[in-house]
């Protein structure tokens, strides 16, 4: 089965800062400590039924970052004015968990600069 691909473009006037942010965060969602309910991250209640992603692997450099993760991959590019997002899972559920987690944290990352994040669909 071909793996489900969506890009999201950001437009920011200082997309290193969001690469930065993604970085951290995503460092210690791989910190073996930090497994199952973090600082952060409430648990899994009634209405929250799915677990944290667990991070398998990831690539950064100051402008570019490849996150491999148990629900799928990621990337994310920063060029000027603009941060690039790629979510790629081998199913729907997968994917749609990658843009909401990215999509919340960088909506978070960038609430002061009013920063929405949106997906599009390819085709």
């Amino acid at each position: 089965m071909k793996p489900m691909k969506e890009p999201a473009v950001i437009q920011t006037a200082d997309p290193a800062r969001y690469i930065a942010r993604l970085r951290r965060h995503t460092t210690r969602m791989g910190e073996p400590a930090h497994r199952g309910p973090r600082h952060g991250h409430r648990p899994p209640g009634p209405s929250r039924t799915h677990t944290p992603p667990r991070v398998t692997h990831a690539e950064w450099t100051g402008t570019h970052g490849t996150v491999t993760m148990n629900w799928g991959q990621w990337t994310v590019q920063a060029a000027p004015g603009t941060l690039t997002l790629r979510a790629e899972a081998a199913d729907r559920e997968n994917l749609k968990q990658i843009q909401d987690m990215l999509t919340t944290r960088l909506e978070t990352f960038g609430r002061r600069e009013h920063l929405t994040l949106t997906w599009r669909t390819p085709g």
